[in-house]
C-alpha cells in the first residue's frame, strides 16, 4: 500500500526560488510545515508540483526550469520519496487568454522533455518518478496533448525506471466517454487517480445535464474506479476547519459538513470493497490539520482513520 501526499510549491521572484506552501496548522505561514510534519501524516510519497502555471518559474527552457525546480523541491524534501510534476500551463495576466501551454499538443518545441531532464540532471535517488499536471480527462478530445506525445514522454520516464502518474477530473456521469479508459489501455501512466469532484461539487454532469452528486452516486464512481483498474483521489481541504474552501464550493459553511463528506470517499470504498484503495492520492490543500481533523473524525464515526 502507498500514500501520495500533494505538496505545494510556488516561484518567488524576489528570494530567486520555488517555497513550499506546506504549514502545519491553518494559523501558521505557508511554508512552515517539513518533511518530518509531513511523514507523520502517514505520507510515503510527496509529490511536488505548483498550483497553477505562475507557480513555476517558465523561462521557455525546459531543462533550466526542471533544473531550478528540481533543486529547489530536493532542498526541502531531503530523503522523502517523491514524484515531481511536468508542468502544463504557464501564466501570462497580459493575454487575452493568460494560461497557455508550455510546449505544444504534440510536443514539437520539447519543452516537456527537456523538463524531464533537467530533473534527471540534478536528481538523487528519492525521486521516484513524474506526475503528468494537465489534468483534464478530455485532455486528447480537447487537443491538449497528442496520445503520441504523452506515450514520448512516458517511454523517456519508463527508461530511466521510474514511474508515470495522472490524477484527470472527471466531475461526469460518463465517464466511459473520458480520455481515461484510452490512455488506461496504452499503459502510459503506472497509477491513474480518478477525481471524483464529490467533496468540492453539488451536482455532477450527465447526458441529462447537471443532476444531484448524491452519496450513491460516488458509490457508484468509486465502482467505475474498482472496475477500470484505477484508482481514487482523495479529496479535501481548509473547509474542514473553517467551512468554507474548495467544500461544495464554500456553500455549507459548516466544518462538520465538509468532513462528513470527506469521509464519504472512506464510506464509499468500504460499501463498494470492503477497504480503502490500495494506493491513495490526497489533496488536502496546504494544511495538514486537515488530515489531523479528518482522521480524528473519521475515526470516530466511520470507525477508519481517513489516511
Amino acid at each position: 500500500m502507498s500514500t501520495f501526499g500533494l505538496w505545494y510549491f510556488r516561484w518567488n521572484g524576489n528570494t530567486n526560488k520555488h517555497e513550499s506552501r506546506l504549514r502545519k496548522s491553518i494559523n501558521d505561514a505557508e511554508g512552515t510545515a517539513n518533511k518530518y510534519d509531513f511523514k507523520d501524516q502517514g505520507f510515503d510519497y510527496a509529490i511536488a508540483l505548483g498550483n497553477s502555471g505562475f507557480d513555476i518559474r517558465f523561462t521557455r527552457d525546459g531543462y533550466l526550469d526542471g533544473k531550478k525546480f528540481a533543486r529547489d523541491v530536493q532542498a526541502v524534501f531531503e530523503d522523502i520519496p517523491y514524484y515531481i510534476t511536468i508542468p502544463y500551463y504557464t501564466y501570462n495576466p497580459s493575454r487575452s487568454r493568460p494560461y497557455q501551454p508550455r510546449d505544444t499538443p504534440n510536443g514539437s518545441n520539447e519543452y516537456w522533455s527537456r523538463w524531464i531532464d533537467g530533473v534527471l540532471d540534478v536528481a538523487e535517488s528519492s525521486l521516484k518518478g513524474f506526475y503528468w499536471s494537465q489534468e483534464s480527462a478530455w485532455m486528447l478530445h480537447d487537443n491538449l496533448i497528442t496520445i503520441t506525445a504523452l506515450e514520448a514522454l512516458s517511454d523517456k520516464i519508463h527508461s530511466h525506471g521510474l514511474k508515470f502518474i495522472w490524477i484527470p477530473h472527471a466531475r461526469t456521469k460518463e465517464r466511459d466517454r473520458t480520455d481515461i479508459p484510452e490512455i488506461y489501455s496504452r499503459h502510459i501512466f503506472n497509477y491513474i487517480f480518478v477525481q471524483p469532484n464529490y467533496y468540492q461539487y453539488s451536482t455532477i454532469a450527465s447526458a441529462q445535464g447537471e443532476l444531484p452528486y448524491t452519496y450513491d452516486e460516488l458509490r457508484d464512481y468509486v465502482d467505475w474506479i474498482l472496475e477500470g483498474q484505477l484508482y481514487m483521489a482523495m479529496e479535501a481541504d481548509e473547509g474542514v476547519i473553517t467551512g468554507c474552501g474548495k467544500c461544495r464550493q464554500c456553500s455549507l459553511n459548516s466544518p462538520d459538513a465538509c468532513k462528513e463528506l470527506a469521509c464519504d470517499y472512506i464510506r464509499a470504498q468500504k460499501d463498494v470493497m470492503g477497504k480503502k484503495f490500495y494506493h491513495r492520492v490526497y489533496y488536502f490543500g496546504v494544511t495538514l490539520d486537515v488530515i489531523n481533523k479528518l482522521n480524528s473524525y473519521c475515526r470516530i464515526h466511520i470507525g477508519e482513520n481517513y489516511v
